[in-house]
């Protein structure tokens, strides 16, 4: 299992991004967070095995909602987290 960082940039505030990375998660079997930033970005930190973490990205680039863009989908391998749920920070 390893952890990774990302950081979604686009039209990804206001378009409920955050409740569908959150159910896309749990239907992978991923476990972290998601939260809004003040900037207009979303980061996911979200703990997997790396071709489900690899299967989660592609479909937040593309398979979310017609309402949600993101332009730019950064990732960045952090240590090994621990979550037992993929919970939406408010």
């Amino acid at each position: 299992m390893i952890t990774q960082e990302l950081l979604v940039s686009g039209r990804v505030q206001g378009v409920g991004f955050r409740y569908s990375a959150s159910k896309l998660a749990q239907h992978l079997g991923v476990t972290g967070t998601v939260q809004n930033l003040p900037n207009g970005q979303v980061a996911i930190v979200a703990s997997a095995d790396a071709d489900v973490l690899a299967d989660f990205a592609q479909q937040l680039r593309t398979n979310l909602s017609p309402w949600i863009q993101v332009s730019q989908l950064k990732i960045t391998d952090r240590a090994p987290q621990h979550f037992t749920t993929f919970r939406i920070i408010i």
